[in-house]
């Protein structure tokens, strides 16, 4: 487990316990490390997942504890690491569902944008 994953489980933990205000500096560091990552090695799509993974926690944190701006700050983000690796000419399955998800999860309805369509690969 690296010192991103571990900063991320303590975020949860902390939101879990319903300490929303403390996630924030835990998911942060873990923002931090991860995208170090992606600059030593841009092509790793692992990293890009625990970002975006990380985000979407950060913008739900931000969210519940009134933090409106800043959370969707954190969901656009999100959108603007998942939408490359979704529009590419063979999106992985995991990035499809990470960008499903945030669609219809997010509180801001016009970051929803359902009429965008993803080309699923075919089997």
């Amino acid at each position: 487990m690296d010192l991103a994953t571990v900063d991320a489980v303590i975020g949860d933990t902390l939101v879990k316990a319903g300490r929303n205000e403390d996630c924030d500096q835990e998911f942060r560091q873990a923002l931090v490390i991860t995208q170090k990552l992606i600059v030593e090695d841009p092509k790793d799509t692992t990293h890009k997942r625990h970002l975006i993974d990380v985000l979407m926690r950060l913008a739900t944190a931000l969210y519940d504890v009134g933090k409106r701006d800043q959370s969707r700050q954190a969901t656009v983000q999100a959108l603007q690491v998942l939408r490359p690796m979704v529009d590419g000419p063979e999106p992985a399955i995991p990035e499809i569902e990470q960008y499903c998800e945030l669609l219809l999860t997010t509180p801001f309805k016009d970051l929803r944008a359902p009429t965008l369509r993803v080309n699923m690969p075919s089997s």
